[in-house]
């Protein structure tokens, strides 16, 4: 329309190209024909005329020329008119991530991006030093081990035979958190450091929904291995902190402690058992039977012996899994941060846009309502074109990162506006708002608060329409423009809203004087 609108003023019919769109385009229709019977006859002419001087080689060579200026800035011209509106534009593939480590920076980089768009400088900041500790742990980061399980269970022996076996005695650095203590060592062929950690007290009973079971997924989101500590068959409650545990997506060991208080054919019934228990939850590989700190065996002498710790099952899966995945198991955990770290910040950047959109569409609201009381239309069926203001679809696509020609824009509005109408909405928020208004004026109304409270009304169900389009990137989804109008409707047509909203409409323009 843009280029139809130029082409008028350039032939100096610039009073044509404020014509409706539907007048415009018939008279645009004319133009083009006229100056295609013009260019035509004009051409024949000058065949004839070179045909008659030069003889025909000449001429039909000219003729041949034109012919193909005339067609490629045809094709030109179709191709910048219409092409690049109906071709769809494609983004540019992306390589998949190759490994979970390329996920994990991948995840980061858009949380990072996500994190820079928010307007909180204090919220803003908090989120960027979570997204800088991330980063740094892909080099630094230790691989974290916790040992969960109620306090009869065994954890601590589990603990002192696991440092004692692989560190000895001063090859350790113990250090204390919140929740317990951090025992640090290394493992020949790992090259990151290993770290330890006890978490006392979190799984004891009734420990649902308190600040212990908060804790317990706290410290698995930060570990890149648990360690699932239980000495006899599962109870509920105990399963129910595993089931979490294992939710949160953590690779999970379940090691069955205290094996050498039963005999062997009830240890064996007591290991399947287990494994039929977590069958939906962890392989059977993944659970392992130690004796951590084995009691006394009483010799033929009367001495006491004491066993040493046997603990080589639970040694040997360890090693294999953190030599085999430990890598992948730390960019699992920071993958999972990262997209942890992305979803905050999606939630709080929501949020944002959201402020600033209702913002956007209670300012037009009042604009629509204003323009409304000065300047009344003759027909409430114009009411439509008059709510939607493509400038407000400008903005809230702005708001949403959705960048939009005036065109794109104003045709947006246009459809909207015609969806308004199509579906009744017009006539229909006319009478609620009479009604209404008889009640409030005492039984007459005046046409132009009918008219600008309905404009008001009608640019904010058009606004909220053009923010869900817009947050579902410029998407209608499945029930389409209509579908989308007619949910917003039905949301905010409550009568204390329309109430509220002709309270606010003549305490900001006055109340309409009765007819006399």
């Amino acid at each position: 329309m843009g280029l139809l609108r130029g082409l008028l003023l350039l032939l100096g019919l610039g009073h044509l190209a404020r014509l409706p769109r539907p007048m415009l385009l018939v008279a645009g229709l004319v133009v083009v024909l006229g100056l295609g019977v013009w260019l035509v006859v004009a051409l024949t002419g000058f065949y004839r005329q070179v045909l008659m001087t030069a003889g025909p080689w000449l001429a039909n060579a000219l003729l041949v020329g034109f012919l193909s200026v005339g067609l490629g800035l045809g094709a030109a011209l179709l191709y910048t008119t219409v092409g690049k509106r109906i071709r769809p534009q494609r983004r540019a593939s992306a390589r998949p991530p190759q490994s979970r480590t390329e996920a994990a920076r991948v995840s980061l980089e858009a949380a990072k991006a996500q994190v820079a768009r928010i307007q909180d400088e204090v919220t803003r900041q908090a989120l960027q030093a979570q997204a800088e500790a991330i980063a740094a742990q892909f080099h630094l980061k230790a691989l974290r081990i916790a040992l969960f399980g109620t306090g009869s269970v065994g954890k601590t022996s589990l603990i002192n035979a696991l440092v004692g076996h692989l560190v000895g005695d001063v090859g350790a650095t113990l250090g204390t958190t919140p929740a317990g203590r951090v025992y640090q060592f290394r493992l020949p062929g790992l090259e990151r450091q290993v770290d330890l950690i006890d978490t006392p007290g979190i799984l004891e009973a009734g420990w649902v929904g308190t600040d212990r079971e908060q804790a317990a997924q706290d410290w698995a989101r930060e570990a890149d291995l648990l360690l699932f500590v239980v000495d006899n068959d599962l109870r509920r409650s105990e399963y129910e902190a595993l089931h979490t545990l294992v939710r949160v997506g953590k690779r999970t060991l379940l090691v069955f402690n205290k094996a050498d208080l039963y005999p062997t054919a009830d240890r064996a019934a007591l290991v399947a058992q287990l494994q039929s228990r977590v069958l939906d939850l962890l392989p059977a590989a993944d659970i392992i039977s130690v004796s951590a700190d084995p009691a006394p065996v009483t010799l033929a002498d009367g001495s006491l012996f004491n066993p040493s710790p046997q603990i080589e099952s639970l040694l040997h899966r360890l090693a294999e899994v953190l030599r085999e995945a430990g890598e992948d198991l730390v960019a699992a955990n920071l993958l999972l941060q990262a997209q942890r770290l992305g979803t905050q910040a999606r939630t709080l950047l929501e949020a944002q846009q959201t402020r600033q959109a209702e913002e956007v569409v209670e300012r037009f609201q009042w604009v629509s309502a204003g323009v409304i009381w000065v300047t009344p239309l003759p027909v409430v069926d114009l009411l439509g074109t008059a709510a939607v203001n493509t400038q407000m679809v400008l903005e809230l696509g702005k708001i949403y990162g959705c960048t939009l020609t005036l065109d794109q824009a104003r045709e947006l509005a246009l459809s909207l506006a015609k969806t308004l109408a199509g579906l009744g909405l017009i006539r229909t928020v006319v009478t609620l708002v009479t009604n209404l208004l008889k009640l409030s004026l005492g039984g007459f109304v005046i046409t132009t608060a009918v008219q600008s409270v309905s404009a008001a009304y009608l640019t904010r169900i058009a606004g909220l329409s053009f923010m869900a389009y817009f947050r579902q990137q410029q998407d209608w989804g499945e029930q389409g423009m209509a579908g989308v109008v007619q949910e917003q409707f039905q949301r905010n047509q409550q009568g204390d809203f329309l109430k509220q909203l002709i309270t606010d409409v003549l305490s900001r323009f006055g109340t309409p004087k009765p007819p006399t």
